[in-house]
């Protein structure tokens, strides 16, 4: 095995694995949490609309915030990859 394939099954594989096995875990956290609070709010009479839909704002903007993050990470590995192409 060259130092080559050595690199991209060490660092671009495993990071890789690692990446996703952590992104899936931190949505399922993220999905949790979110299920648990619009449980509470349902039940939360006090909360009137207006408050309610800037609570699910909030909410779409921390997934939309996680998915630039992937979209930026999945760019840079496949950046990274490339550039060990040249090796």
């Amino acid at each position: 095995m060259n130092a080559k394939e050595i690199i991209k099954e060490t660092i671009i594989d495993t990071g890789r694995t690692t990446y996703n096995y952590s992104f899936d875990v931190l949505n399922a956290v993220q999905d949790q949490g979110e299920k648990a609070l619009n449980t509470i709010l349902d039940q939360a009479t006090w909360i009137n609309g207006e408050n309610r839909k800037a609570i699910d704002t909030w909410i779409e903007t921390v997934k939309n915030g996680q998915n630039n993050v992937k979209t930026v990470l999945d760019e840079n590995l496949k950046t990274f990859e490339r550039l060990l192409g040249g090796l």
